[in-house]
């Protein structure tokens, strides 16, 4: 449980690492959504496996996920949703796809939201919060 914790603290740091470079004029939701895919796309990168944003699951009408990480062999070690809060359509993707880890990361400012959407959090998947002013 421990490295668990310490991992999820790691990708929090880096993310907040990228959001941090951003002009508080330019803290759009889309544009916040895209800097976490790309600071995510790097850790994954730095760690040795192939990022793919926007996976879709073959014949699945779920809708694509932000990221995942394939190893060596393309098996997926870990896929990755993100929005401002918890979604059901992110945790229904999340569901279907087979990886062994699974995070949503959510950025809302406004936690009161995020923590009422924790009710679709699946079992397995780790809720990792981030806002500029954290």
């Amino acid at each position: 449980m421990e490295k668990d914790f310490r991992l999820k603290e790691a990708i929090k740091a880096h993310i907040k690492k990228a959001l941090a470079k951003l002009p508080k004029n330019l803290r759009q939701e889309v544009i916040v959504r895209e800097t976490i895919k790309c600071a995510l796309f790097n850790l994954i990168m730095q760690n040795g496996f192939t990022p793919i944003p926007s996976y879709k699951p073959p014949r699945r009408p779920e809708e694509p996920i932000a990221l995942i990480g394939l190893n060596k062999e393309n098996e997926i070690v870990c896929a990755i949703a993100i929005a401002p809060v918890i979604t059901l359509s992110g945790m229904k993707t999340l569901k279907v796809i087979d990886a062994g880890e699974k995070y949503f990361v959510t950025f809302s400012p406004f936690k009161k939201k995020v923590d009422e959407s924790a009710f679709f959090l699946e079992p397995g998947v780790v809720h990792i919060h981030v806002h500029e002013t954290q």
